[in-house]
């Protein structure tokens, strides 16, 4: 399968999707054809024009037993599901279905223990350890945290071991710091949404935070700064493209832009998550091509990390020789992450609230349910995706599949037609760069090059 598309200086190209290959078809101006265009390529050899054959998981079944058992890549620990914040958008706001709410719940030491032990048992082919601390508000379990640390350093032997910590930031007091200062392997990331942070991100009597956070942030600056250049980072959350120049020319005058851009989740939302969105979605396209036309004109580099997540993905694909065979998109559950919630549940990642049990740190894992997801997934896409142009390029993840009974159901159209305009957009830009923005481009060889172990 082919799909046309031109960049902005009339440039034609044809993105074959079973090799995953971009070509380049020259420039055919105003007399850009699709349909014949893809017909000619086609009966010319060029491409093959079929839709997939089939679409499986990497591994097998067995394969990926296997994988679970002895290489697990990260461990993300549920510390607590209570918060000192009320963000309006958040997942455990209430305004999502089939999710928990904030509420005094703790992971014990116990629990804690349990899942670190299954951890070095199940990661023992990892040259590395990594282990985060998530909520809620991981910080309200700041002595937990100390613990799970020193329990794990003592645990992983001769493995290096690296630690991060979720936070809004609120807590980031003295007490905290001076630890982080003599722990340097643990990191924080804090969500930061700039000047318009105070809109969503309040405390429960509705207060704003961002002074309070700002407060903390400066002094860490000020009073700890190799906490500060190496140990701090940040992420955004955004609801409209809008924002995005607004949050980059905050964290410019702070001194640290963020380190990822993440959208609202739209999926299982109810009224007000909708309103939310909807508030800016007549403006979405002509602010993205006014931001783009930015980025290119001016080689902003606060703006890299946003632009490079929506094209990495092209920059990173693997060509292969034209197949008929495609694999499932997103990670294999657990592959990447093993999520244990407060009460020692399993989950595949902090995004799941799947009710189908997987595991947990006293039996295991669940494996004829995973059997049931594997099983399940693999049939949804060869149902629905073989005639996809954007599977290699999709983005959809297993969340956005599953209900709430580890059910998977047909894919979302409007999520299917979102990816598809994405997956369009990027290798349009893609495109441009590589034509006419040189520097931009050398920018992006250079970080792909340099952080390649990362993305294998």
């Amino acid at each position: 399968m082919i799909k046309l598309f031109q960049t902005p200086s009339r440039q034609s190209y044809a993105y074959d999707s079973l090799s995953n290959r971009i070509i380049t078809i020259g420039s055919l101006g105003q007399s850009f054809e699709e349909e014949a265009a893809a017909q000619y390529l086609s009966q010319n050899g060029v491409v093959d024009n079929a839709d997939f054959e089939d679409i499986s998981f990497p591994d097998t079944f067995e394969a990926y037993q296997e994988k679970l058992n002895h290489n697990l890549r990260r461990l993300l620990l549920e510390v607590s599901q209570q918060c000192n914040l009320r963000c309006s958008y958040c997942i455990f706001s209430g305004s999502y279905a089939h999710r928990r709410t904030h509420g005094d719940i703790y992971m014990s030491r116990e629990v804690m223990d349990k899942a670190i032990d299954f951890y070095l048992e199940h990661s023992d082919r990892q040259a590395e350890a990594s282990v985060a601390f998530y909520g809620g508000e991981a910080l309200l379990c700041f002595d937990d945290i100390v613990y799970g640390v020193q329990r794990m350093q003592a645990g992983c032997g001769g493995r290096e071991a690296s630690f991060s910590i979720s936070s809004n930031g609120v807590l980031l007091k003295d007490k905290v710091v001076r630890w982080l200062a003599e722990n340097p392997s643990v990191k924080v990331t804090v969500t930061l949404n700039g000047p318009y942070h105070d809109r969503y991100r309040r405390f429960p009597n509705g207060s704003g935070s961002l002074k309070c956070i700002l407060a903390n942030l400066q002094k860490i600056k000020r009073d700890y700064p190799s906490v500060w250049g190496k140990q701090i980072t940040f992420i955004s959350n955004i609801f409209s493209l809008q924002e995005v120049d607004g949050i980059v020319e905050f964290c410019r005058e702070l001194g640290k832009y963020p380190v990822l851009f993440s959208g609202l989740t739209r999926r299982n939302g109810n009224e007000h998550i909708a309103a939310l969105l909807e508030q800016n979605k007549p403006e979405e396209d002509i602010c993205a091509s006014e931001l783009y036309k930015k980025y290119v004109r001016t080689g902003d580099e606060g703006l890299d990390i946003f632009f490079r997540f929506n094209i990495g993905d092209i920059f990173i694909r693997r060509i292969a020789p034209s197949s008929r065979n495609a694999y499932v998109p997103g990670c294999e559950p657990f592959t990447s992450k093993l999520f244990a919630a407060a009460d020692g549940s399993f989950k595949p990642c902090e995004k799941m609230f799947n009710h189908m049990p997987l595991g947990n740190v006293y039996d295991g894992f669940n494996w004829d349910n995973l059997r049931i997801i594997w099983d399940k997934l693999t049939c949804m896409y060869r149902e629905n995706c073989r005639s996809c142009w954007a599977l290699r390029l999709c983005e959809v993840c297993a969340k956005d599949l599953l209900d709430e009974n580890g059910v998977a159901v047909r894919p979302p159209q409007d999520i299917c037609s979102q990816v598809r305009r994405a997956a369009l957009n990027n290798l349009r830009m893609y495109c441009d760069i590589a034509e006419r923005h040189k520097e931009l481009w050398q920018r992006y060889t250079t970080y792909y090059k340099e952080h390649a172990e990362y993305f294998k």
